[in-house]
């Protein structure tokens, strides 16, 4: 190993060792102001996160803390943490919330997530907004009511390719037929289903071969007691 590539491996060691990800964002639920988002520690052993911030920009591009999280919070191995807005005090126990702020999330805003030096360990936009944060594309659509912007998992591990566009979707799909397309992952059509698919059409063509077939036997029946 090089000298240049210990020093680069250094160097980013801690962003790796320190990333928590984003992995559900909802920005509208029974009300307006039911919005929550939920971070996931990827690493086998536990992270304290005093002095960690989330943070928001608005579609305007306007910049503000969601909430610095406390001294006493700590995310456990391979666990979650759930920040949720207080503007409807019903709201954080529905979600189960770490932790709250009077703040909220809407349309074409953004997030980010700094560790308490500031870095930048994981970002999320979506919509359409100014300067938004973000890690590669923006993720292009905006969650309705009762939906959220959810990492995509493959074989029991979250999605990472370091871009939004590619690593999220919304949950449930929407109806519309041209943003189901834009949306569609394996999850929502789960193997079991194609299996099940696979099996009728098959059914299906056997049952229309065997009619075939009995026709062409039925044809030379009749042209044999012709001649």
């Amino acid at each position: 190993m090089t000298v240049k590539l210990l020093c680069l491996l250094l160097i980013l060691f801690p962003l790796f060792a320190d990333a928590i990800i984003i992995t559900k964002v909802q920005i509208e639920g029974e009300r307006s102001d039911d919005c929550y988002i939920k971070l996931y520690n990827p690493h086998d052993e536990k992270r304290a996160l005093e002095g960690y911030n989330i943070r928001k920009k608005t579609s305007t591009g306007t910049e503000s803390s969601v909430r610095v999280i406390p001294s006493d919070k700590i995310i456990e191995k391979n666990g979650y943490l759930v920040w949720a807005s207080s503007r409807n005090k019903d709201f954080p126990g529905k979600v189960n919330a770490d932790i709250v702020s009077t703040q909220y999330l809407s349309r074409n805003n953004s997030i980010t997530v700094l560790d308490n030096e500031g870095r930048v360990l994981d970002s999320l936009g979506w919509g359409d907004g100014k300067d938004q944060y973000k890690k590669g594309e923006v993720f292009p659509l905006n969650p309705e009511k009762g939906q959220v912007i959810k990492r995509k998992e493959i074989n029991g591990e979250y999605q990472n390719t370091g871009s939004n566009a590619d690593d999220f979707y919304l949950y449930p799909p929407p109806t519309s037929p041209l943003k189901i397309k834009e949306v569609y992952t394996e999850e929502e059509e789960p193997e079991e289903k194609s299996a099940f698919l696979v099996a009728i059409s098959s059914s299906v063509f056997l049952g229309l071969l065997i009619l075939f077939l009995k026709k062409i036997e039925k044809w030379q029946g009749t042209v044999t007691s012709k001649t």
